[in-house]
């Protein structure tokens, strides 16, 4: 594979990982909102939403382990090549990750305390 192919590849790939990270935090906030909703009217949540939301949680994790992933491939494989690739939008989704992951942790607990509300 020659070098230009392989920027290329590294610059799509990043940008699928930053709105991939966009997608996260709005669904995890999304929980969020539905989670107090669920709490403040009394209503028990769904137990296919705190599941999903239990799948998004753990992906929180592999989309972090991910990122690390990419920086130590974009410091050893990308950086040599003097190119003028900057990494910024995979850092701000790895600062991004752990935050959108308290969130929907948060959001995990309220809709475990909605099903308490019946």
């Amino acid at each position: 594979m020659n070098n230009s192919s392989m920027i290329e590849r590294f610059k799509k790939s990043e940008m699928l990982y930053f709105h991939l990270t966009w997608v996260m935090v709005i669904m995890s906030i999304i929980l969020l909102a539905f989670g107090y909703i669920a709490l403040k009217f009394t209503f028990p949540a769904p137990a296919i939403i705190v599941e999903g939301a239990l799948i998004l949680l753990y992906s929180h994790a592999i989309h972090f382990i991910y990122g690390i992933y990419r920086l130590f491939y974009f410091r050893i494989k990308i950086k040599r090549q003097k190119t003028d690739i900057k990494i910024f939008r995979s850092i701000i989704s790895m600062l991004l990750s752990p935050i959108s992951a308290i969130v929907l942790y948060t959001a995990i607990i309220m809709l475990a305390f909605s099903g308490c509300s019946t």
